[in-house]
């Protein structure tokens, strides 16, 4: 279930938000580890939001109020290496 929805987030990023193809790649590993997805069930659900939240320019502005690349990292890393 966690697994379809990160897919869905992530096809629509890609398919309408410009998201970056090294972050794509590093969050299908994780869709590949079912046992990592349950383990950090409450991180990958934030990635989900991340993923959905994305903007390239969130940390242009004076205000932030999507997501940034860089936030997406840190969490795909907590998920992938911690």
């Amino acid at each position: 279930m966690l697994a379809s929805k990160l897919k869905e987030s992530l096809a629509y990023s890609q398919e309408n938000l410009d998201f970056p193809d090294f972050l794509a790649r590093e969050i299908e590993i994780i869709i590949q580890k079912p046992n990592i997805m349950e383990e950090k069930k409450d991180l990958v659900e934030s990635l989900i939001f991340q993923v959905s939240d994305y903007d390239p320019f969130a940390e242009a502005g004076c205000c932030k109020d999507a997501t940034s690349p860089e936030d997406i990292k840190k969490t795909i890393n907590m998920i992938l290496y911690d």
